[in-house]
């Protein structure tokens, strides 16, 4: 990658998704881009505040609505009419 790409990075490497050679790249760049370095100081609470709102937000599959066989009659039904 070179000095432009290394600009949509920031995101990644705060939340430590980008492999050992992209990362050490990015460092590379962030050495000398006072723009990378101010996003990533803006995004680096990111990674904890994502870590908070998993532990807190339930398991989606406690969440969803299971319909029972009726609502499949009814809304066929409807459809025919």
């Amino acid at each position: 990658m070179t000095g432009p790409a290394h600009h949509t990075d920031v995101a990644a490497y705060a939340l430590g998704v980008l492999d050992e050679a992209d990362a050490a790249r990015f460092e590379e760049h962030l050495a000398d881009c006072p723009e990378c370095a101010a996003g990533l100081e803006d995004l680096m609470g990111l990674a904890p505040l994502l870590a908070d709102l998993k532990e807190a937000t339930p398991d989606p599959g406690m969440l969803s609505v299971r319909p029972g066989p009726q609502v499949l009659d009814r809304l066929l039904g409807e459809v025919t009419a």
